[in-house]
Order: C-alpha cells, then structure tokens, then sequence
C-alpha cells in the first residue's frame, strides 16, 4: 500500500508540471482541455497527419484487439 501511495503522488507531481499551463478550474478543464493523447502526439511528432495516423492506428487496433477477444470469448461459451 505504501509503495501505492508513493506512486501516485510522484505521478500526480509528474502530471500536474505537465499541465500546469492548462486551466486551473475543473469546469475550464473539462471545456477547453484537449483529450491527452492527442494533445501529446503533435508535439512529439511535428506532424499533423502523423499523428492522425498514430491516434487512428491506435484507435483501430484497440477495436481489432477487443473485437478479437470478445469473438473468442463467445465461441468458447462465455
């Protein structure tokens, strides 16, 4: 449980020097804050369209990864 507790709070110090220049209210979070993943993804990769390709690419394999996994799961009964 220690070890938990230690964790989150180094992950919440690295999150919040993240997005310390985002807005400070939850309210103005929700409206005006872009979703993680593809706030990050332009950055790191200068490209519009590639990080298009990536979020898309990482879009379609969770869908093939679960569709996949879920057929499975309903031929074998459960």
């Amino acid at each position: 449980m220690l070890n938990y507790l230690f964790l989150s709070q180094r992950l919440r110090k690295s999150l919040l020097e993240i997005f310390k220049e985002y807005p400070k209210t939850k309210d103005e979070w929700r409206r005006e804050a872009p979703p993680f993943i593809f706030g990050l993804r332009p950055k790191e990769s200068k490209s519009f369209k590639f990080a298009m390709l990536s979020v898309g690419w990482s879009l379609v394999l969770a869908w093939l990864v679960s569709f996949i996994f879920y057929q499975g799961a309903r031929i074998l009964g459960f």
